[in-house]
């Protein structure tokens, strides 16, 4: 049993990701999988692994009977080819602690990752908009890829990004940007099994500049690569009423 801390500070009103979950995905057509959830956004970002011949790209269900939306993806190019993606569902259904998720595949060649993200104090139709980007680097070992101009401050952008070689370990993507994607000191490409060496992460929106994101490797060049960006919109700070919670953020894996 544990005890509840009254120290601390509860986090301020507004927009903010308080848990995600990694998972890598096998040679499967469809997984289960329960994600408890307490905000009124969900975030899927997949990483397809297509085999060099056909795309990758989810769909996906649960057992609320929530709409989830595909709001952008982008294919690298060949000789390794990952289809980025980024889902989401919004509204109060999506809140409850047995959530289940179906996850249905284009194509079960294997090597494919998901992260997912549960989100609090999104506005009631959060999407803004979504941008991708594609393109071929051998040179440089810190690389811009795609840029987001959200429409209204204090909200949220999230990317996600793969690339051909060695392995993504930092990234930037304004002030106030955290960098979601685990990875260990040792890792240099070889298909990391909690996210595939991509890079992922999350920028709340002070203003409505446009934001680029960039990307490092631990060594040399990404090669071809993809990415996506959406932005979300933050509930009127006068409908804010979210309790604390002393745990913030819980970061969990799960293997299909």
């Amino acid at each position: 049993a544990l005890k509840a801390a009254t120290a601390g500070t509860a986090p301020a009103a507004g927009i903010r990701v308080v848990r995600i979950q990694d998972y890598t995905v096998g040679a499967v057509s469809s997984f289960t999988t329960q994600f408890p959830a307490t905000g009124n956004l969900l975030i899927a970002s997949w990483d397809g692994y297509s085999n060099g011949t056909l795309n990758c790209t989810i769909t996906i269900a649960d057992n609320i009977g929530n709409t989830w939306t595909s709001r952008a993806t982008a294919e690298q190019a060949p000789p390794i080819v990952y289809d980025e993606q980024l889902l989401d569902t919004s509204g109060a259904a999506v809140i409850g602690q047995n959530l289940i998720l179906t996850v249905t595949l284009s194509n079960s060649s294997g090597g494919s990752t998901m992260q997912l993200l549960d989100v609090v104090g999104a506005a009631a139709s959060p999407f803004d908009n979504a941008q991708t980007a594609t393109g071929l680097d051998n040179t440089n070992n810190t690389w811009n890829t795609v840029s987001i101009t959200p429409t209204t401050t204090n909200g949220l952008v999230v990317v996600s990004e793969n690339q051909d070689a060695s392995t993504v370990q930092s990234g930037t993507g304004g002030t106030t940007y955290r960098f979601d994607a685990p990875w260990y000191p040792e890792e240099n490409g070889g298909f990391n099994s909690l996210i595939d060496d991509r890079g992922t992460g999350h920028t709340y929106n002070t203003t409505t500049s446009a934001i680029t994101y960039a990307f490092t490797l631990k060594t040399g060049a990404p090669g071809s690569w993809a990415a996506v960006a959406v932005a979300y919109k933050v509930v009127a700070l006068s409908k804010i009423n979210v309790p604390f919670i002393v745990s913030q953020a819980v970061k969990r894996a799960a293997s299909y």
